[in-house]
């Protein structure tokens, strides 16, 4: 017997042989040699073997984890305080947060808790605030809400205030100019005390955007002249 298995493997002369396959399909020759003569026969693509497929996972394998997904952070949104006829400023809300997995582009905006002021949230997430009506003064609370690609969300609120129509000199906001704003004034360039955006239109006399001696001397002119007319 002579056995070709067709994997070049060397041949066996055992009548019953075994033998181990490796991915592939084989074809399979066998020679008989006896008193009577030889006799060989051929089989083509006997032998087929195919890869073993993946197994599947043992049962109650954990699965892999998800990636962690982080909730935005938002911070320091700048309150507004504008005077009476002013404008309020338009603010980019990309400035104010931070996502460690969604880029600012992906963050969507809302806000809530205005009743006097329209919210305009753009597309390129600038944010542009109008009085409504026109004439309103007050002030009121803005609360911006980022949420991120994974639903995760968070918030930071601002301050929007529009201040009635600056008295000029009137640095305390009692309705009158004297010698109590010459000293707030004064308290303010000596930085004894601060001052807020109103108050700080109000004491610049001279429109030169600070308040320093000559918005002093400018204040008490008037406050004489206003006593002489009494």
């Amino acid at each position: 017997y002579l056995w070709d298995f067709g994997d070049g493997s060397p041949v066996d002369t055992t009548r019953n042989p075994s033998h181990t396959y490796s991915v592939g399909t084989f074809t399979v020759s066998l020679t008989v040699t006896g008193p009577g003569g030889t006799d060989a026969e051929t089989k083509s693509d006997l032998i087929t073997v195919l890869p073993k497929p993946d197994e599947p996972p043992p049962e109650n394998e954990p699965s892999p984890p998800l990636p962690a997904n982080h909730p935005p952070v938002v911070a320091d949104i700048p309150d507004q305080i504008i005077a009476y006829g002013d404008r309020f400023a338009p603010f980019d809300l990309d400035d104010y947060v931070r996502d460690a997995e969604t880029a600012d582009a992906g963050i969507r905006w809302t806000c809530s808790g205005q009743m006097h002021v329209s919210v305009e949230i753009g597309a390129d997430h600038i944010v542009r605030l109008k009085p409504i009506p026109d004439d309103w003064i007050g002030s009121e609370t803005i609360v911006f809400t980022a949420t991120d690609a994974g639903g995760l969300s968070a918030s930071d609120s601002m301050r929007a205030t529009r201040a009635p129509e600056t008295l000029k000199g009137d640095v305390n906001g009692d309705g009158l100019v004297d010698t109590t704003d010459v000293a707030r004034m004064a308290d303010f360039i000596l930085g004894y005390i601060p001052l807020d955006a109103h108050q700080r239109t109000a004491g610049d006399m001279n429109a030169d955007g600070t308040i320093d001696l000559l918005d002093i001397l400018e204040t008490i002119r008037r406050i004489l002249e206003e006593e002489a007319r009494r």
